[in-house]
């Protein structure tokens, strides 16, 4: 075995049997009753505290004796508390449950807090498992494959390795990826106690290894293994987002696989389970998925009776639902074509605190690739609500997978940050200092189905340090421009349109101003009529004053006409001043400048033109009008940005559809 290669395969005796369990279900006869676990995916989020809730189900028509129920936390969970009683073997649990009577029920809550040291979007697999009587294992002669792997020594390994009695069939087929991408995949065949293994240098990818089961294997079993967190690239990180996506192999009654990325706290959600590949979270036909409901209480009160209703895609076979993990005895009502409604009475939901309920549902068969199969949720609480969920989703693929090269991750960084289902926007980027990078933008994705903001911040690499949205009471916040503020923090500037009043979005909409500390939390949200008596208005560009404030541009629009618009926002969030420029020729102010005689620049389009003409408009300190100057140009010129040359004028830039060169602004 050469360790030198970067990767090597071969086969080779299995000298040991590899650490877990036999795959294979009790027999289906009434002296061995199935019984079932079920396990749901919490909203883990660091140095927080989150619930796992394990349910376990006697599905026979006999009683199963002396069942053992065994959870097997994450390295990274710190164990708090469990409901049941229960022993410790380092992060194992194993919970006695005795006898369990034909349909008995049972739900154990385990309490856990996740590491503050881990990155944001890293997963965390969490298994369930309840063994059986071993007189109830079925006799199998054959082949069984199982897949392994780690990391030891800067060294990420992966194995097949066949642990049945027998050589194999038929040959099976394996994929290898790293990092989503697909390095390998072939036929191969092993005698019993001969292996498959890889090597790759620790570099912080994540591998994933998958192999179809031998022909004949006397359940549905999908051997798979993902490694990641395994060493890191030249600036220090390892990449996450790449084990959601992948099914577990749990596909058996008495095995439940939880695997979640933490994130940043969005609990009110259709958690799918796999993701996904891709971002269009592609599943192949003829597929099943599973899917977790969590909802948060959002009253601030206990509440009594809690109802989810599921709203379930025509391409869904919805006499396959089969809910199998929940916090609450749920009553469910699939009597409603394309509808389920899942109800608890007697809940005593404290506030902030959530419920789940996981379940599989099957497509329909045959679909074409393509084909969107969504899964929409909505809850009331004591008769309050509809409160959305944000929806579940995958898309049907047909030979998905990416075939290109490892990305090296030590000269070039891709991230994903979350996002959703619905549309996720950037628009800014700033830094603090020289180690913090703040990134903002909208997105469709979350609370209700408008726009909320959101805010990343990172390292200088690029390196998540943590995430967060926000809503305001249920309308829309479309975040335009984003500035340090003086606590390492950040101002995002923007509009809001209030939900309940239709109508064009200038007049009703309000200027947005959002500061946020440098930890991620919220210090004040501002809603703004930027417009005289109460007019409307939009922030476009901000820059950070001179002695803490913030100054703030955008279109405001009041009885008398739309006007371009300058006001001065102090660091506790109150108006200092505000002036409004009116003009025969409105513009839309969408870049701001700080300039060297104290004063600022606005720069925008002439509304109403086409093409556009744009416009800069020159203030004293406290936002006077100095001069103002409009540019047309036949080549429709568009104006993007704007800075001050040295010589104490302004340089503006942008782009023009004319395909040749020329002067842009004579």
């Amino acid at each position: 075995m050469n360790r030198q290669t970067s990767l090597f395969r071969t086969v080779l005796p299995l000298y040991a049997i590899l650490a877990g369990t036999s795959l294979l279900p009790a027999q289906g006869d009434p002296a061995c009753p199935p019984v079932e676990v079920g396990l749901t995916a919490p909203d883990l989020q660091r140095c927080d505290t989150s619930r796992y809730y394990l349910t376990y189900c006697n599905r026979g028509n006999e009683t199963a004796s002396d069942q053992l129920l065994e959870l097997e936390l994450d390295p990274e969970l710190l164990l708090l508390d469990a409901s049941l009683p229960y022993t410790a073997n380092g992060s194992v649990l194993l919970f006695e449950l005795g006898d369990l009577s034909p349909a008995d029920c049972g739900t154990a809550e385990v309490t856990v807090r996740l590491s503050c040291d881990v990155p944001l979007g890293a997963a965390h697999c969490t298994t369930a498992r309840v063994f059986p009587d071993p007189d109830c294992q079925p006799v199998w002669e054959g082949a069984e494959l199982i897949v392994d792997g780690g990391c030891e020594q800067e060294q990420v390994w992966l194995e097949i390795a066949n642990v049945g009695l027998a050589g194999m069939g038929p040959p099976a087929v394996y994929r290898l990826f790293a990092d989503g991408v697909l390095l390998e995949s072939n036929p191969f065949k092993l005698e019993a106690g001969e292996a498959l293994q890889w090597e790759y240098p620790a570099q912080g990818r994540t591998f994933r290894l998958e192999t179809t089961q031998v022909f004949g294997f006397p359940t549905e079993s999908h051997p798979a293994v993902n490694v990641d967190g395994c060493g890191a690239g030249e600036q220090g990180f390892y990449s996450t987002g790449f084990v959601e996506p992948w099914p577990a192999d749990d596909r058996v009654p008495e095995l439940s696989v939880a695997c979640v990325e933490n994130g940043v706290g969005l609990p009110d959600k259709v958690v799918e389970l796999p993701r996904g590949y891709g971002r269009f979270h592609l599943l192949p036909t003829n597929s099943s998925a599973d899917f977790v409901v969590r909802f948060r209480n959002p009253l601030e009160q206990v509440v009594d009776q809690v109802s989810i209703t599921l709203s379930l895609s025509a391409f869904f076979d919805q006499s396959s639902f089969h809910p199998y993990a929940w916090s609450l005895p749920w009553s469910f009502d699939a009597g409603t074509p394309g509808s389920i409604t899942l109800s608890a009475d007697g809940a005593q939901l404290p506030p902030g605190r959530s419920v789940y309920c996981r379940f599989r549902l099957d497509h329909l068969p045959d679909l074409a690739a393509g084909t969107i199969v969504p899964l929409f949720a909505e809850a009331t609480v004591d008769g309050q609500g509809p409160f959305p969920l944000v929806v579940g989703w995958h898309e049907i693929g047909d030979d998905f997978y990416a075939t290109t090269r490892i990305p090296d991750t030590s000269d070039s960084l891709i991230f994903d940050f979350g996002g959703g289902r619905g549309g996720d926007q950037f628009t800014g980027i700033c830094a603090v200092g020289d180690s913090l990078l703040y990134l903002a933008g909208s997105s469709d994705s979350y609370g209700s189905y408008s726009a909320d903001a959101w805010v990343v911040q990172t390292d200088l690499s690029g390196h998540g340090r943590w995430y967060n949205a926000f809503d305001h009471q249920g309308g829309g916040e479309r975040i335009k421009a984003l500035v340090p503020a003086p606590d390492g923090g950040c101002l995002l500037v923007g509009y809001w349109d209030d939900p309940q009043v239709p109508g064009d979005y200038l007049p009703d909409a309000r200027l947005f101003a959002l500061r946020v500390a440098s930890d991620g939390q919220e210090v004040w949200r501002r809603l703004i009529a930027p417009g005289e008596q109460e007019g409307g208005g939009v922030g476009n560009a901000v820059v950070a004053g001179t002695n803490g404030n913030f100054l703030i541009a955008g279109l405001c629009q009041n009885t008398a006409g739309q006007a371009p618009f300058l006001l001065s926002l102090s660091v506790e969030g109150e108006v200092e001043w505000i002036e409004r420029y009116p003009s025969s020729e409105p513009f839309f102010a969408s870049r701001l400048l700080s300039t060297a005689d104290g004063g600022y620049l606005l720069g925008g389009a002439v509304l109403g033109n086409q093409p556009n003409d744009f416009f800069l408009l020159k203030t004293g300190p406290a936002g006077a009008l100095l001069w103002k100057k409009g540019y047309a140009d036949e080549r429709q010129p568009d104006f993007t940005s704007l800075c001050q040359s040295p010589d104490g004028g302004f340089l503006v830039a942008g782009h023009t559809l004319w395909m040749q060169d020329g002067n842009f602004v004579r």
